[in-house]
């Protein structure tokens, strides 16, 4: 009988929503390419934060796993770590644990939407997000354009990554005044789309492949069916909100923060995509589309 091979990652002290967080999954992520039936510890010994938005992806890479018949465990995790996997409904999502827990009233649910639950995924959006009480005061139909431009990111991981399903988590800071949300999966990387969809040959770097994906109009899709991200919406709100945006997309990471971008490479490759948000709480502002203004109140 062969031995079963067990792999061990020790969780960073924190793991937040900068880099050095996004390399951890990276190299958590390289796991993938070969792990079956093997045994897989993530060690939370010495580890003291982990943000609730980045259950999303850790979420989605332990189901890749777990679909591929490893045996993941979950070690030395700190009871305040543990009560926030509870709160999360991470445990209960990813079958870790079978149990029913109060939530959490600052923690965005850790959920698991198919390509099918579309309709699920709206309402999630906007009761658990849109309807924070804290969050910026929009127009109906601006917030239906916002669940829209979200929904088009929950579409684009089935249709361009061709997963089977998307992870989202996230949590509002009241002290700091932000929420911050993430939407993952393990699908097709946004590189390989784009180099597939240039002529043979090319070869670009991550955040380059996600800079050409982020630009309005550009999509890898054929025919007449718009594609892209869908973040133009989405960007030009953050902007005024003074917000920010990441994605992070096989050894691509790509930000824009208060309307700056910024990007770079990871050394090692997530085998997915995470789109990650963070929304300003402390902006009083009322927004609404443009073409809601009439132009005869402006002065």
């Amino acid at each position: 009988m062969a031995k079963v091979k067990r792999v061990h990652f020790q969780v960073p002290e924190k793991v937040i929503a900068d880099q050095l967080g996004y390399e951890f999954l990276c190299y958590c992520s390289i796991s993938l390419y070969s792990a079956k039936n093997e045994e897989l510890s993530f060690d939370f010994a010495g580890n003291s934060y982990f943000e609730a938005n980045l259950l999303s992806p850790f979420g989605a890479l332990i189901a890749s796993l777990k679909a591929e018949k490893n045996r993941v465990e979950l070690k030395n995790v700190p009871s305040h770590i543990e009560d926030e996997l509870i709160k999360s409904g991470f445990y209960k999502v990813l079958g870790e644990k079978n149990f029913e827990a109060e939530t959490e009233a600052t923690i965005i649910d850790f959920r698991k939407f198919a390509l099918e639950d579309t309709a699920s995924f709206q309402d999630y959006i906007n009761d658990q997000l849109l309807a924070q009480k804290d969050f910026p005061i929009l127009s109906d139909r601006l917030k239906k354009s916002i669940i829209k431009s979200l929904l088009e990111i929950f579409n684009n991981a089935h249709s361009h990554g061709k997963c089977e399903f998307v992870y989202t988590c996230g949590q509002f800071y009241p002290e700091e005044g932000v929420l911050k949300f993430a939407i993952s999966d393990m699908g097709v990387t946004i590189r390989k789309n784009v180099n597939d969809y240039f002529e043979s040959g090319s070869n670009l770097d991550g955040d380059k492949t996600i800079e050409w994906a982020v630009q309005e109009g550009n999509t890898t899709k054929n025919g007449k069916i718009p594609g892209g991200l869908g973040l133009s919406l989405i960007r030009s709100f953050l902007k005024l909100n003074e917000g920010s945006i990441q994605i992070i997309s096989s050894n691509g990471y790509w930000e824009e923060k208060k309307g700056v971008k910024f990007a770079n490479t990871f050394k090692n490759r997530f085998l997915g995509t995470i789109v990650s948000f963070e929304f300003n709480l402390n902006d009083k502002k009322t927004y609404k589309l443009s073409s809601e203004i009439d132009p005869k109140n402006v002065l």
